[in-house]
């Protein structure tokens, strides 16, 4: 009797084993490989992010160098922004420069559960609220959780997961911001982070880093590499 209750302990025991790796390995493979987003032409940077750049919100160190030629409304980031505007996205001629711009680094897909914690970290600290009724403007960049506001609009949450992944060392090329709009967002800005099996857009309207081609967004424009100010268009 004692023999067969030792057995059957092992049994159990190597159940739960075997339970355990089935299930370590479906999450290692849960996340859906992406791809790298293609660049066009080139774009202006988001004025709201030129204007934090003038401010000295951010180090753009290029700031006052001329780009593309972008119109574009404001962005409003969650099911509760203004009404949507479709917005007027022109390519526009290649600026001379002097040297080609350094193709972006890419992080190692082994980070993916950090990324995915900081998108729901500040997901969770920071509660959608519109540029206008905060500020009484409608479009304003800032860092709210630095000014120890609990406030922002989808690019705040963009800027706060791009300033946390820098203090945990991610390059800063790897890191990209983007826009993108749908009908119910209208003109929407997200942080994209670029690893070696494609590129994650880290959204404040879910708590699930996506490839970009599940993102239910007409992609716009996204930063070229290391530069706050290079941007381009997005060819989708």
């Amino acid at each position: 009797m004692f023999g067969n209750l030792v057995s059957a302990s092992n049994l159990l025991r190597m159940m739960v084993v075997a339970g355990l790796a089935i299930c370590a390995s479906a999450c290692a493979t849960t996340t859906d490989a992406s791809s790298p987003f293609v660049m066009g032409s080139v774009a202006s940077a988001p004025t709201g992010l030129i204007d934090l750049c003038h401010t000295g919100g951010l180090d753009c160190p290029d700031a006052d160098e001329p780009t593309g030629d972008l119109v574009e409304p404001a962005t409003g980031g969650g099911v509760k922004s203004n009404e949507p505007r479709e917005p007027l996205v022109e390519p526009a001629p290649e600026p001379e420069r002097t040297a080609e711009q350094p193709e972006p680094e890419r992080v190692a897909f082994e980070r993916f559960d950090e990324i995915e914690q900081v998108n729901r970290a500040i997901n969770q600290r920071l509660i959608w609220r519109s540029d206008l009724d905060q500020y009484g403007v409608e479009e304003f960049w800032t860092f709210p959780l630095q000014a120890g506001l609990r406030y922002g609009d989808c690019e705040d949450f963009a800027l706060e997961k791009r300033r946390e992944l820098l203090e945990r060392g991610f390059p800063p090329s790897a890191l990209a911001l983007a826009t993108a709009y749908s009908e119910e967002t209208g003109l929407h800005a997200v942080l994209v982070v670029r690893t070696n099996q494609g590129d994650y857009v880290l959204d404040n309207t879910t708590p699930w880093v996506l490839p970009w081609s599940q993102s239910p967004y007409r992609w716009l424009t996204i930063q070229q590499g290391e530069s706050l100010t290079a941007w381009r268009l997005i060819e989708a």
